[in-house]
């Protein structure tokens, strides 16, 4: 504030709450170890065996020791925000931005990051306080979990003291690439705007956490042996879903700083690979979305296939109408696939604040329809593609690992130099094709071609006298 009176710039109550609110080393150093204390204070005196048994489950009494912290940090933020208006007592009250908001400086980055993208100074205080208490109810949620689960009042400690030795570390020693994982970012509104460029996506974050951990919540009833088993059946499937969000987030943060459209971001995040341009990150990128869900395509034929005799043969009464049920519903899990990672990586993308106007000026010759043309027709057309090929090998060896030689000759296949003329059906739907310049009518009539010629060795397959089942 000394400098807006030695430069004359009006300022008002809305710079100091919000400085106060946002100031991290307030929060990392004082307020968070004081709510890990009334966290783990709480969680072990209140898991006892008799209230276990009056609630009627462990599911019951997380959600009975949330409620009650919940009305901890209700007092704790009431008396934190109090606090903050009673020392701006004497300070000009306004309801909207102050002239020193408007103006970036040392002693103001708090307010002037936050005008950015908050019309009122109100909102942005709100938005604070909800932030933190998103934040703490998680790791709140956190440790409960951890308890009910290990029953261990030194694991409990060690994690609180994990939880506030990882603020401080993130805080101070995290390198740039590392800042969408720090916890100080989302700890304080600002600061987490300031690093990850978007407000939304700070709170973006918290909310998938606590998604996941209702999820745990729910199933934490389970006995230790059938949870495990729960999580084991899940967790490829969650793994997939995490590697294809990181890929988003890490892209968009690599580019944030660019002038660049959602849809120029979106095209280099499924870049892919071309004879002309290669970055193993694009490639890698390229590999996990598309050919990880080409695993778990493969798995499904070897549950079906495992499962096929003579029961299916008289329920679908042919071979042939077997194996279009089972086409038919990876047709439709493949568009919804395209549909649901189209979807997040927008909305991923416009939360880092990318510009959300019909135009691409990373390759300005590229037409919109025709980079979505080559997302979901050419995209179906290749993961259709990739389905059929797995399909012939896995019915004609039965075994699940000439599946995966399959995919290890398509991913070589791949690499720059060997796809002469993209004249191979493998990689026709990366992005960076459309954006080099192929024509979509070229990768359209590879592709079809390939599905012709795959559609008739299945037929063959399946007709075949000597079929062995």
């Amino acid at each position: 504030m000394n400098e807006a009176l030695q430069n004359q710039m009006h300022f008002n109550q809305w710079d100091m709450i919000l400085t106060l609110l946002s100031e991290i080393y307030l929060i990392i150093f004082f307020i968070l170890p004081l709510i890990l204390y009334i966290m783990i204070r709480n969680i072990i005196l209140d898991f006892e065996y008799h209230t276990l048994i009056r609630v009627g489950s462990y599911k019951k009494w997380v959600y009975r020791v949330q409620k009650d912290f919940s009305s901890s940090l209700f007092i704790l933020l009431f008396v934190w925000t109090s606090i903050s208006f009673f020392l701006t007592i004497g300070v000009p009250a306004e309801s909207g931005w102050s002239q020193l908001s408007q103006v970036e400086s040392n002693f103001n980055t708090v307010s002037w990051t936050l005008q950015m993208f908050f019309d009122r100074p109100v909102f942005a205080a709100l938005g604070q306080l909800i932030l933190c208490a998103l934040v703490l109810s998680f790791i709140h949620l956190l440790l409960a979990l951890a308890y009910t689960i290990a029953k261990s009042k030194t694991f409990i400690y060690m994690m609180g003291v994990a939880v506030f030795l990882g603020a401080i570390i993130s805080f101070k020693i995290f390198p740039p690439t590392l800042e969408w994982i720090s916890l100080a970012n989302y700890l304080t509104l600002a600061h987490g705007a300031t690093n990850l460029g978007s407000p939304y996506f700070v709170f973006m974050v918290p909310c998938m956490l606590l998604i996941l951990a209702l999820f745990v919540l729910h199933h934490i009833d389970l006995n230790l042996r059938s949870f495990i088993t729960l999580i084991s059946s899940m967790g490829g499937y969650i793994l997939y879903i995490f590697l294809c969000i990181s890929g988003v987030i890490s892209t968009s943060y690599s580019l944030k700083q660019e002038e660049i459209t959602i849809w120029d971001a979106w095209l280099l995040t499924f870049y892919g690979s071309t004879n002309e341009s290669f970055q193993i990150l694009s490639f890698m990128y390229y590999l996990i979305v598309f050919f990880g869900f080409l695993y778990f395509i493969q798995l499904y034929f070897q549950r079906e296939l495992s499962e096929i005799g003579f029961y299916k043969i008289i329920r679908y009464q042919s071979l042939n109408k077997w194996a279009y049920v089972c086409l038919r519903k990876i047709v439709l899990a493949t568009f919804a696939f395209l549909l649901i990672l189209f979807l997040i990586s927008i909305v991923i993308l416009w939360l880092f604040g990318f510009s959300p106007m019909a135009e691409l000026r990373v390759f300005p010759d590229l037409s919109l329809p025709m980079l979505f043309y080559q997302y979901f027709i050419v995209g179906f057309l290749q993961l259709f593609v990739y389905t059929l090929m797995v399909f012939i090998v896995s019915w004609s060896s039965k075994e699940g690992s000439h599946s995966l030689f399959l995919v290890g000759a398509l991913i070589v296949l791949m690499l720059p130099g060997l796809n002469i003329g993209y004249l191979l059906p493998v990689g026709q739907n990366a992005l960076g094709l459309a954006a080099v310049g192929i024509q979509w009518g070229h990768s359209t009539f590879v592709l079809s071609c390939t599905l012709i010629i795959e559609a008739i060795i299945i037929y063959y397959l399946l007709n075949k006298k000597d079929i062995q089942i």
